[in-house]
């Protein structure tokens, strides 16, 4: 029998994919039409097999690479012959818990940001305005933040099931993790060129960016100077 906390790993993984689809089904149908649009743009110029394949592999294995911490645990579990072994929610050790908190914390994050900005952006008139509430009063990018909690839960929570057997597992799962950070970096990086050109005439905003991080609020030199 698998133990709890194996399902709890993987299916809190599921968990995030199905609220991911229909975020971004509904983003571009209800709440972003023009959304929509850019992807209908980018399909055309992509029509042919040949031009879509490369694309479709990569996102494919790189998908699958942030899979293999609940694949281990999976392994791990058909390798446990005894049954207290399976039961016995102790292999998971301290890291492993530690991850699932992590993944719970983070998928919250990220929903609940979502949601706000979301909800912000749809009040008539602020489809085009800086959205500055609840998380994204704290954060520049929470939703971000909550992602990338998220997969390094998801990478603690197995990374302690691999054993030298499985070192082939062991280095797909870093790379996946490392290179899910390396998005998310990147993607906050661009995200916040295209807003200090799109805000830069709002005072507000600017004062935010000055004094706000991803990580939230920034602890500004004069302040550790004299601290």
């Amino acid at each position: 029998k698998i133990p709890l906390l194996t399902n709890i790993h993987t299916g809190l993984v599921l968990l995030w994919a199905i609220r991911l689809f229909l975020f971004l089904l509904h983003r571009e149908f209800v709440s972003w039409p023009e959304w929509h649009v850019s992807i209908k743009n980018v399909n055309e110029r992509q029509k042919t097999l040949e031009a879509r394949l490369p694309i479709w592999i990569a996102t494919s294995l790189f998908y699958a690479s942030m899979f293999f911490p609940c694949f281990s645990r999976m392994v791990q579990t058909l390798a446990a012959h005894d049954t207290e072994l399976t039961m016995n929610t102790s292999i998971w050790g301290f890291t492993g818990k530690f991850g699932i908190c992590l993944q719970v914390v983070g998928l919250i994050v990220e929903s609940v940001a979502d949601h706000q900005k979301g909800k912000f952006k749809r009040i008539p008139g602020n489809q085009s305005s800086w959205c500055n509430v609840g998380l994204w009063s704290l954060s520049t990018h929470p939703n971000y933040v909550g992602e990338s909690m998220f997969w390094l839960g998801t990478y603690f929570g197995g990374v302690g099931s691999q054993s030298i057997t499985q070192l082939p597992l062991g280095i797909c799962s870093f790379a996946g993790v490392c290179g899910i950070l390396a998005v998310m970096n990147g993607a906050c990086k661009t995200l916040s060129i295209k807003q200090n050109a799109k805000y830069k005439d709002n005072k507000q905003y600017l004062q935010f960016a000055e004094s706000h991080g991803v990580l939230g609020p920034l602890l500004k030199r004069n302040k550790i100077l004299h601290s």
